[in-house]
């Protein structure tokens, strides 16, 4: 969605319903970019955002705005009007500033980088490296994994799966097996989940743990989440300049190449916000700016007592549990949002590959030794970051631990909108003795152009903005059985316009 769309669209919805978490849950966008956008437009204020609004009348900015109310630049933004009226025109934070800098540090770096000739190929690892490669992982690490990708189904009735099967070309379920390499980050991954199911990019997403395994790592503790943020999960954040730090697409090339350039190797991470001491910084901000709070019911427990109001209680950050944090306070997202810089291996591992299960208590503690001398540290870096981007590597690096996998799951979810939701399930892990085995060039070709490789796909692709898998039936229904060939004719072009043929795509070709 355009910003501009995306701001008339706030505006409107909020007049229809009333509710700032209504219009955000509809437009699939945060709370914060909501009622910024109303705060703009004279249509929402709070005591905040007015004592806010007087200070810069003041002629206070930012900064001094926040040192004045022992805010964040960020908090004081969030109840803030955007200055130029419109969505993504905002005032720059320092953390977008500096996530910005270090992205064009980054480019500067490759760009004077020697170039390999034309006549060296590019491949990840060359033919005759690889059987030194290999012999430096036997029995070690996977060289490659393989996954089963499956788009959420649930809640179909028998008679949306026959449109499906009859219309769709689809078998079993909407999914795709792919091999892919061992290091491929999650981010790196979603843009091949893009290119396998016929989305375009163009929404919001991300990955998250199936809940059961999120209240086994956290044991239901805020205070343990908040020992895992930059380990495993990333701080609610608004920073989506940050959060989408590689979406730089140029309508002058193929958006098929550049999905592939972007899930094909090496991988790096070119953002700030899943590094782990900005994570602690922010936690370390929330600490001091909310040090206790009102736990409001859960809506079950609002329900059970009819709607009346609960005795107060207040409770500090260190005892909330995650329920009593999430029914209460709104970071402008979930707290079971996984970091995407991480390599699969790092989240995804089989029940055999017992090594993958150590206690990560140890390296907890490793982290938090000297936090306030390292954070410190972080804070002094990010403020000059031209000219501490050594400093930034290395301080990064030091804080940086390869952690113990969790699960042979994790959960994709795309456009909160439509509410697309993809399992990711490893199914089989690959070492160096299995390239003799039945899929050795298959793994052969993954490490070779190190990118995944499509082994078998079952349905046709989906696309953007169609209302999720039930506005995917009702489009198959309306192209096949309409009896108005204007709807139909209509349906066709406005599918084909975001990417959508109805062909099958053989397995091979889908990446």
């Amino acid at each position: 969605m355009k910003n501009a769309e995306l701001y008339d669209r706030i505006i409107a919805s909020y007049k229809g319903n009333g509710s700032v978490k209504k219009t955000a849950e509809e437009l699939g966008t945060s709370v914060i970019k909501v009622r910024r956008v109303l705060i703009t437009e004279g249509l929402w204020s709070s005591a905040t955002s007015r004592t806010i609004q007087d200070l810069r009348e003041q002629g206070l900015d930012t900064k001094q705005i926040a040192e004045k109310l022992h805010y964040t630049e960020k908090s004081v933004q969030a109840f803030s009007p955007y200055t130029k009226g419109a969505y993504g025109a905002e005032e720059k934070s320092s953390y977008s500033l500096q996530s910005r800098k270090y992205r064009e540090r980054k480019q500067t770096a490759a760009d004077k980088a020697v170039k390999p000739s034309s006549d060296v190929p590019k491949e990840y690892i060359r033919e005759d490296d690889l059987s030194e490669f290999l012999s430096r992982q036997r029995d070690k690490h996977p060289i490659a994994l393989k996954l089963h990708l499956e788009l959420d189904l649930e809640g179909c009735s028998a008679q949306d799966m026959g449109i499906l099967h009859k219309y769709g070309k689809v078998e079993k379920s909407i999914s795709r097996d792919i091999i892919v390499p061992a290091d491929i980050t999650l981010h790196a991954l979603h843009y091949a989940i893009q290119k396998l199911f016929g989305w375009q990019n163009s929404h919001l997403h991300h990955y998250e743990f199936p809940e059961q395994i999120f209240k086994e790592l956290t044991g239901g503790s805020f205070a343990r989440w908040c020992s895992l943020a930059g380990i495993y999960f990333r701080f609610p954040d608004e920073e989506l300049d940050d959060l989408y730090w590689d979406d730089d697409y140029e309508p002058n090339i193929s958006f098929k190449s550049w999905l592939k350039s972007k899930y094909k190797g090496p991988y790096f991470y070119g953002g700030i916000g899943d590094y782990y001491l900005e994570n602690q910084c922010r936690v370390q901000e929330l600490k001091e700016q909310l040090p206790s709070f009102q736990v409001r019911p859960s809506f079950a427990e609002f329900v059970r007592n009819k709607g009346k109001e609960p005795q107060k209680k207040i409770i500090s950050l260190e005892k909330a549990t995650i329920e009593e944090f999430r029914n209460s306070v709104d970071l402008g997202g979930d707290l079971n949002h996984l970091l995407e810089r991480l390599s699969l291996m790092e989240y995804l591992f089989l029940p055999r590959n017992k090594y993958f299960l150590n206690s990560i208590d140890e390296k907890i503690s490793f982290l938090e030794n000297g936090m306030e001398e390292n954070l410190n540290q972080w804070r002094t870096i990010l403020a000059n970051i031209d000219e501490q981007y050594d400093p930034f590597c290395e301080l990064t690096a030091f804080t940086t631990v390869r952690m113990q996998a969790q699960s042979n799951q994790i959960n994709y979810l795309y456009d909160y909108g439509d509410g697309w939701e993809v399992s990711i399930e490893l199914t089989q892990d690959y070492y160096a003795n299995d390239l003799e085995g039945q899929d050795g060039s298959v793994i052969r070709a993954v490490l070779n152009g190190h990118a995944p490789v499509c082994v078998a796909a079952d349905g046709l692709p989906v696309f953007d903005d169609v209302g999720g898998v039930g506005g995917y039936i009702d489009f198959l229904t309306t192209i096949h059985r309409s009896e108005d060939e204007e709807e139909r004719g209509q349906a066709r072009e406005w599918a084909s316009s975001l990417g959508w043929t109805g062909r099958a795509i053989k397995p091979q070709n889908l990446l």
